[in-house]
């Protein structure tokens, strides 16, 4: 429950990325059947690497910096969970499985991007 304190700014940020993480989590339900139907792993970190990511990091660059932990690690939840879906939980554990992927941890993606994001508004050109 959201205490009476927060902003509305506050508010709206839990609950638009809140949605975010429902809205993959149907993604990642999806792809879970996909699984079960004998689809293989490339297919299944394509459609997460096309479809359900991108849901997660809709406009990042605004929220990111202002993300509460818990938001951030939720959306983290989304990228173990579909890893664990295409390659398996019990084989292999989430850093293992991001090294062989040559997947970044979200918050890290967020970061660089959000860094090159700043750089490049920096340049005179921009």
């Amino acid at each position: 429950m959201l205490s009476c304190w927060e902003s509305p700014c506050q508010r709206t940020l839990h609950g638009t990325n809140m949605l975010k993480v429902a809205k993959a989590n149907k993604g990642l339900y999806m792809m879970w059947h996909l699984k079960r139907s004998g689809i293989d792993s490339d297919t299944l970190k394509n459609m997460y690497l096309s479809i359900i990511r991108p849901v997660a990091e809709y406009a990042y660059p605004v929220w990111h910096t202002s993300l509460p932990a818990y938001l951030h690690l939720a959306l983290e939840k989304i990228q173990k969970r579909a890893l664990f879906i295409i390659y398996g939980k019990n084989e292999y554990d989430y850093d293992y499985l991001l090294d062989q992927t040559s997947l970044l941890k979200l918050h890290k993606r967020r970061d660089d991007i959000s860094e090159k994001f700043y750089t490049d508004m920096k340049k005179p050109t921009h």
